[in-house]
């Protein structure tokens, strides 16, 4: 009967001081989500002072369930801290605990995403932990970072950890062309794909596209309706409507293609052919030309717009020659 009124009242009182007390939840729009909850000492279902009794009402140091400390009285040991992590990820991905910066310890998550990791050795001190995930294309997740305030017996949950997901790219960067994107996050979900233009300080959805069973995600973005300009691109896993995570932002420059510059008004008013702007075409606008010969990054030297500075290019020079 004791032991029916201790589960009764424990479940009551942790459900109660998860949500009034300890529960801190890091959401709106986060790069990580989680909720830490610190379970005091009298209702942690341990013997923390070693004295054979464990919690209220059984050990009589209690004063309540509430009590975090079961004091010492006729114990001789004194017990480190527990950190129990639980969360998910990208399913079967190499997961790293981190302490103050540097590897603690490495576990792995199941074929849905799920991890669980127990801690202990830790007593008084402020200690700084990190978890992060690395997919099986060896890209890695931003770090979940988290502060613990410890002493000896204490009995933590970090629980409802959502590790970020992962975003690669790659593809021409230039305007008209196609970019891939592609990455890992929680086994069949929904993941938005963001452009946020840096000049406009705006965030667009270019697309939400579902991960599968393994977390993967792709998509192809032309970007033909897009800008000159500076760009961030980034994913944002959404599970039951909600935002869990935010990968990494990749920095892209995007730029017009050889073809667009040399049809611009501009371009079309100048002598055709004429790289130095001293309307002339002559041998300095061909050691220019040869500066860039076999190259793609020089569009005023690729006058056929074949995306390469080679003869082709040359023979049209030579046609607009005109000396001094």
């Amino acid at each position: 009967m004791k032991q029916t009124y201790k589960k009764i009242l424990i479940t009551l009182l942790l459900f109660i001081t998860t949500i009034f007390v300890h529960n801190f939840v890091f959401a709106a729009d986060p790069q990580f989500s989680l909720k830490i909850l610190y379970l005091p000492q009298c209702m942690d279902n341990r013997d923390n002072d070693g004295d054979g009794k464990i919690d209220f009402p059984e050990d009589p140091d209690c004063t309540s369930p509430q009590d975090d400390d079961e004091g010492s009285h006729g114990g001789n040991s004194i017990s480190s801290s527990v950190i129990v992590i639980e969360g998910k990820t990208i399913p079967n991905a190499k997961i790293k605990i981190l302490k103050d910066g540097k590897i603690l310890i490495y576990t792995k998550s199941d074929n849905e995403g799920n991890f669980s990791q127990n801690i202990y050795g830790f007593y008084y001190g402020n200690y700084s932990f990190g978890i992060m995930a690395e997919a099986k294309d060896k890209e890695s997740t931003n770090i979940i970072n988290f502060n613990l305030d410890l002493k000896p017996g204490n009995y933590i949950s970090v629980s409802s950890v959502y590790v970020s997901p992962t975003i690669d790219l790659s593809g021409n960067l230039k305007i008209g062309e196609d970019l891939f994107i592609e990455g890992y996050g929680l086994a069949n979900s929904d993941m938005q794909i963001i452009l946020y233009n840096k000049a406009e300080q705006k965030e667009n959805i270019l697309s939400t596209v579902k991960t599968d069973k393994h977390g993967y995600y792709s998509f192809k973005f032309n970007t033909k309706n897009i800008k000159e300009g500076d760009y961030l691109i980034r994913s944002k896993n959404v599970l039951e409507e909600n935002i869990i995570g935010t990968s990494k932002s990749l920095n892209v420059t995007l730029s017009k293609t050889n073809e667009e510059i040399n049809n611009s008004e501009n371009y079309k008013h100048k002598v055709r052919c004429d790289l130095n702007g001293d309307d002339n075409v002559d041998l300095v606008d061909f050691s220019i030309l040869l500066f860039y010969w076999l190259k793609n990054d020089y569009p005023e030297g690729d006058f056929n717009s074949d995306k390469i500075i080679d003869i082709k290019d040359f023979s049209i020079m030579a046609y607009n020659w005109t000396g001094d």
